[in-house]
């Protein structure tokens, strides 16, 4: 075209004038003439699509801060790409451009720019008859957290019903008639009838071909929406045999009434099936676990939510049976979402999906939340559930832990401690049914805390002997017990060492209890425990040692010589004993010097009570021609005891207590001298004295014998002599004693000198008496 004599049509960029000075040389155009092309060149920019050319710019653009990693900067270029979009009418492009630019501007607080791309997706979503990306944008748009009007949120609350209706939404503001008539036409091409077989709609109705596809959910967590969530477990733990509650809490900000048709909740892990509730009817949860539900705060469980206020709805619903036939449960229970429907599957079915814990709050943030729980938990039996001063005041808590209750049924133990060591403690275990129904299959099992009392630890449901007795744990059957019926049982216990140890009965049982919800009968298994600690005390504190016939201590013994073996026997028991028996068993060579080959017990019959000290005396001898020497056994001593409350019973049991007797040296002598003397004598009265020398070598022995001369005694008999003793063999030398004085006095001293070898005649002596009483003369 031109412009009188100016050629408009090759303006090269958009702006140019082609009259202005240097257009020509030498010429210059009119002002009709520039008048004429200001419009001509105008037409010629107004039929340029610049739009497609500023998608270019802005492409390259954003190709060049993606490359440079500038985010905000290339959403902010995708915001005006969007726009550039619109304006081309190319309203799919645009609602995907804007969908990733909208979490930018949300995490970065841009909320200009979130109002904006909400505002263009709407109309993009309409024009393009997009149905979840529309409930997607609008459902944030609800709500208050924008500066959008209140008219404007009531238009769009009303396009919301209109679709769950089935009807065609109004037409978004700005929208040219040309962009609504084909958003129309869209709306439209999805019609299939008019009329609906069970009711008159006066507008068309959208087409629903698979009624699973008018089914969508629209995760809502990082998005503003009009609802707001939050789920609270109404307690820390649940036991087993009640039911779990878990409420939860809607608010709206939508400028009228919202009817959302069903709530849902569900869990993580495959045993716990959803739970759900449908407005106007009671609630329910597929895989037969049972449930119920009510709603509270001025609500009347229509799930029809007010503006600005609070909707509670409580599930009550029973743990897995799977999870039930278990004694030992501690299972976490977890909410993984929460589903609330706006519409139906028939129609259009729109459902927003929180996942845990809600939008106000996610599972990462409940950590240190545990404090406000508790005291959540603590207050509600004093304010009641549910009863909050502010929508920010209710805690959130999408989990709890499922618990076994502990059972009702009676353990005890009762015994009078200390145990005493290998004696056959009784203890009495009673087992009494305080449930409110029968228990069945009652199964009871005893045995110790610590493994390493297995060893030295032995029991029974008898009194058996310790070869019968059962080294691991009892396991007791017991019958069906009613309600308030009681059974005993008495428990024997063996300690074989000094320790304390922990005694454990553990009762493992099935009941049929009315379910907590529902009608039907719930089989649950309980435990319940009982321990009780045993110390257990040696009864005796046992001392042996050897003596010579002067009870002196001695280290060794002599062959042929005869000692004594003193075994002290000390009660430590806190209860009295008796003792029935004891018994000495030598090993050898050692013999008893009377010969006698099985002890008479001295302590038959002894009762002994706490400190109490028996002490039973042995004399002892190694023959001389036993072929033994250093330090060998002497054997074990044995004592026949039982309490003294066991002889109430019928027949107590006799507990054999065994003390090892110590090691002795046993030393090779040429020479042994005994002497026979009375235990007294009287003044002026004969007092006979006799020493026997026995010579044990293989040679004959020349000795001379001298006995000293002594103040209180007068004597008759050589006062020196000189003597040979066969290999072998023994000679014997007496003495007739008168004593002078009473007293105890001295016995005259005995010399005796070795004329073939050196021996020691103190080591030979050691045995002999040295003193004896004499009394005085009675008138």
């Amino acid at each position: 075209a031109f412009a009188g004599s100016i050629d408009v049509s090759k303006v090269l960029y958009v702006g140019q004038r082609p009259w202005r000075v240097g257009y020509k040389e030498g010429q210059s155009c009119s002002p009709e003439d520039q008048h004429e092309g200001l419009f001509q060149v105008q037409a010629v920019e107004a039929r340029t699509p610049y739009s497609w050319i500023i998608v270019q710019a802005l492409s390259s653009a954003i190709t060049h801060f993606n490359k440079h990693r500038s985010p905000r900067m290339r959403e902010t270029l995708r915001l005006q790409l969007g726009q550039e979009y619109v304006a081309s009418n190319e309203h799919a492009k645009a609602l995907s451009v804007l969908g990733h630019s909208m979490d930018v501007f949300r995490s970065s607080k841009w909320w200009s720019f979130v109002v904006t791309s909400l505002t263009l997706s709407l109309r993009c979503a309409y024009a393009t008859a997009q149905v979840e990306d529309y409930f997607t944008v609008a459902i944030e748009l609800l709500g208050t957290q924008y500066d959008t009007t209140e008219d404007e949120r009531a238009r769009i609350q009303g396009n919301l019903e209109r679709i769950i209706a089935n009807t065609i939404p109004e037409p978004e503001p700005n929208c040219a008639e040309e962009e609504i008539s084909k958003a129309e036409t869209l709306w439209k091409s999805g019609l299939a009838k008019n009329w609906c077989e069970d009711r008159i709609v006066t507008q068309p109705s959208i087409h629903v071909s698979d009624p699973q596809s008018s089914c969508f959910s629209i995760h809502v967590a990082q998005l503003a929406t009009f609802v707001q969530c939050k789920t609270q477990f109404t307690q820390m733990n649940f036991n087993a045999d009640e039911a779990l509650e878990l409420k939860v809490y809607l608010r709206s900000s939508a400028p009228k009434p919202v009817q959302f048709t069903r709530l849902g909740v569900e869990f993580s892990g495959e045993m716990y099936q959803p739970v759900h509730t449908t407005a106007g009817e009671a609630s329910s949860a597929t895989g037969g676990s049972g449930a119920d539900s009510e709603a509270s705060s001025g609500n009347r469980g229509d799930l029809c939510l007010q503006p600005n206020e609070t909707y509670v709805h409580t599930f009550r619903f029973l743990p897995p049976e799977g999870l039930l036939q278990n004694t030992e449960i501690r299972d976490q229970i977890e909410l993984s979402a929460v589903h609330l429907h706006m519409g139906s599957p028939t129609t259009c079915d729109p459902v927003l999906k929180w996942s845990a814990a809600g939008s106000d709050m996610t599972l990462s943030a409940l950590a240190s939340t545990n404090a406000q729980l508790v005291n959540m938990w603590k207050s509600t039996a004093t304010r009641g559930p549910g009863h909050y001063d502010l929508w920010e005041n209710i805690p959130v808590c999408p989990f709890t832990t499922i618990v076994n209750r502990e059972g009702n049924l009676f353990l005890g133990f009762s015994h009078s401690p200390p145990a005493l060591v290998k004696e056959f403690y009784p203890l009495t275990l009673t087992i009494r049914n305080d449930e409110k129904h029968t228990v069945t299959s009652l199964g009871l099992t005893v045995s110790f805390r610590e493994e390493a009392m297995v060893e030295s630890s032995h029991l029974s449901l008898d009194k058996p002997s310790s070869a019968d007795v059962n080294t691991g744990s009892l396991q007791i059957t017991v019958p069906d017990l009613q309600a308030g019926a009681e059974v005993t049982h008495t428990i024997y216990l063996e300690c074989q060492q000094v320790c304390k140890r922990t005694l454990v009965a553990t009762a493992n049982y099935g009941m049929n209890t009315p379910a907590a919800v529902g009608d039907a009968n719930q089989s649950l298994l309980f435990q319940t425990t009982a321990s009780t600690d045993i110390q257990s005390v040696h009864p005796f504190e046992a001392s042996v040692h050897i003596s010579s016939l002067k009870t002196d201590v001695i280290d060794n013994v002599h062959k042929g010589e005869e000692f004594l073996l003193t075994a002290e026997i000390k009660c430590a028991s806190p209860w009295p004993v008796i003792v029935d028996s004891s018994s000495l068993k030598l090993s050898r060579p050692f013999v008893l010097a009377d010969g006698d080959e099985a002890s008479t017990s001295q302590l038959c019959n002894l009762h002994l009570k706490g400190n109490d000290v028996a002490t039973e005396c042995y004399c002892v001898v190694v023959p001389s021609t036993a072929t033994v020497r250093g330090s060998i056994p002497m054997g074990s001593f044995s004592l026949l005891w039982h309490r003294a409350q066991a002889e109430s019973s019928s027949t107590p049991v006799p507990i054999e207590t065994t003390l090892s007797l110590p090691n002795t040296s046993v030393l090779d002598v040429p020479f042994v001298i005994t002497a026979a003397l009375p235990s007294h004598g009287q003044v002026r009265s004969m007092l006979p004295l006799s020493y026997t020398l026995r010579n044990q070598t293989a040679l004959i022995q020349e000795i001379e014998v001298e006995i000293e001369s002594s103040e209180s005694f007068m004597y008759s008999g050589q006062k020196k002599s000189h003597m040979r003793v066969a290999a072998n063999s023994q000679q014997m030398i007496n003495y007739n004693l008168y004593p002078n004085v009473p007293g105890y006095l001295p016995i005259p001293r005995l010399r005796l000198k070795w004329l073939r070898q050196e021996l020691d005649d103190n080591l030979l002596k050691r045995s002999l008496p040295t003193h004896v009483f004499v009394m005085p003369v009675t008138s």
